[in-house]
């Protein structure tokens, strides 16, 4: 029982709070003090702090990496062409030397490989030379025996059998008149015999010689013409094998001589570099003027800026220095992203300086950035991005004023429209979100629309009416 008491207590509750928040909270009790919507002139123009610089300066940046060996204060005067700064090269110095050695023994190599280049041509030009001579025999071989038979060979063979005949008939007579003597009884069997076998080899030497002239006017045997075109291909192939062998080995030989000249040139490029990025090491002044030295990111200390000085290590075209010409000085101010479309080239500034109380000065807008910068970027100590774009402008004075010093800070009042009577109320008391504006007016909370003129006023142009009450400060929870 206790249990379905507590629940129905408690669905009761949640009812109720949902009752409540349907209600239309409309009356807000103002909390803070009242402004009345005024008609009056307004000023529509933006502030901003800025520095003075000089129109005439010069950024020294070093040409080499390595630690500051010494560099001038900031403050001091220097003339064009006196050191404003010293890097320490030792690194650069003994990059060249080691350079020095490795291009002595890249040219000694490049001087071995063109001696090797030279022995290859030898080498391989000389078994070119023996495979042409083989090549020149085989085509005379082959022409020599594919000619054949030639009218001299088969005269020579005649002869030849002409001349055995003879010798045969000669032997045959011989021996007949031998013949004649042994059958007489001057002669021996023993005797006879050598004449037989010097007429049976007559007989075989004609026979040699009909067989000789009846192959020679046959011509050379197809196995023969078979041998001797292989010979000669073989021989032309080998030629060609070996040209081919000969380029290869030459054009290898000049690519390590191509490879090796190529890293001699880039050598003595990057030994060139260096010995001129060596001799950078001193920085000079470029002008007349006073030294300022420049702050960078100090990681290593945990973050923040420190100044550069002696011993901190520096990067190449890192602008260490900056030499101001104590001439005509020009003030420097960054302008937010919302006020960019406003300025205009040519706006006349008033200024004021801390370092001339009472005092105000006239000045052009003359130059503003096309390209801005995140808002940390221009703040030294600030990191990360902030989504919002600043631009710089400078701003040059109407008049000489003496005594400015670089750095000095100074005040800017642009104006953006000529003044306008319009009406206004405090910007205090207006909360703006998404392009939308709202003022407590009797307790209650009102849209208006209009638009911030200046750091003070929010002009109206619809919503309110001249002598209309609202709160000077818009509540906080009501956000």
């Amino acid at each position: 029982m206790l249990k379905f008491t507590a629940w129905i207590f408690f669905i009761l509750a949640l009812c109720g709070l949902s009752l409540w928040r349907m209600v239309p909270q409309e009356e807000i009790k103002p909390d803070s003090p009242l402004a009345q919507v005024e008609r009056k002139v307004i000023d529509e123009y933006i502030i901003e702090r800025g520095y003075i610089e000089a129109s005439e300066k010069s950024v020294i940046q070093t040409y080499i990496s390595g630690s500051i060996i010494s560099m001038k204060e900031s403050g001091t005067y220097v003339k064009k062409g006196d050191v404003v700064a010293t890097i320490d090269n030792s690194n650069y110095e003994d990059d060249i030397l080691e350079y020095g050695l490795d291009l002595k023994q890249e040219k000694l190599l490049l001087d071995i490989n063109k001696k090797k280049f030279a022995l290859i041509e030898f080498d391989e030009e000389r078994d070119v030379i023996r495979r042409k001579e083989e090549l020149r025999h085989a085509e005379l071989e082959y022409d020599e025996e594919m000619s054949r038979p030639k009218p001299e060979e088969i005269k020579k063979l005649d002869i030849a059998l002409k001349l055995g005949v003879l010798d045969h008939e000669e032997a045959n007579a011989n021996l007949i008149r031998q013949k004649r003597l042994y059958d007489k009884g001057f002669l021996s069997k023993a005797s006879l015999e050598p004449h037989e076998r010097r007429l049976a080899s007559k007989v075989e030497k004609v026979k040699e010689a009909k067989l000789n002239i009846t192959v020679a006017k046959k011509g050379v045997p197809d196995e023969r013409k078979v041998e001797l075109k292989q010979n000669l291909e073989r021989a032309k192939a080998t030629l060609q094998r070996s040209e081919k062998d000969k380029q290869r080995r030459l054009d290898e030989q000049a690519d390590i001589i191509k490879v090796s000249e190529q890293k001699i040139a880039e050598m003595e490029f990057k030994r060139k570099n260096l010995v001129e990025k060596s001799r950078k090491s001193i920085c000079y002044a470029d002008r007349d003027g006073y030294v300022i030295v420049r702050t960078y990111w100090n990681w290593r200390s945990g973050g923040g800026y420190s100044s550069y000085a002696a011993g901190v290590q520096v990067r190449e075209r890192d602008a260490i220095i900056e030499v101001v010409s104590p001439g005509k000085m020009i003030a420097s101010a960054i302008f937010n992203e919302s006020d960019f479309h406003s300025l205009k080239i040519g706006q006349k500034v008033e200024m004021s300086m801390p370092a001339f109380p009472g005092k105000s000065f006239t000045g052009e807008l003359k130059s503003l950035g096309a390209i801005g910068k995140d808002r940390n970027e221009w703040i030294e100590g600030m990191a990360g991005s902030s989504g919002v774009s600043m631009y710089n402008g400078k701003i040059a004075f109407d008049q000489d004023v003496k005594g400015l010093q670089p750095k000095m800070s100074i005040f800017l009042k642009i104006k953006l429209t000529k003044p306008h009577k319009g009406l206004v109320i405090p910007r205090s008391a207006v909360k703006s979100l998404e392009e939308k504006n709202w003022v407590i007016s009797g307790g209650n909370k009102i849209e208006v629309q209009g638009r911030y003129v200046n750091e003070f006023d929010f002009e109206i142009t619809s919503g309110l009416n001249e002598g209309d009450t609202i709160s000077k400060f818009f509540p906080k929870d009501n956000s």
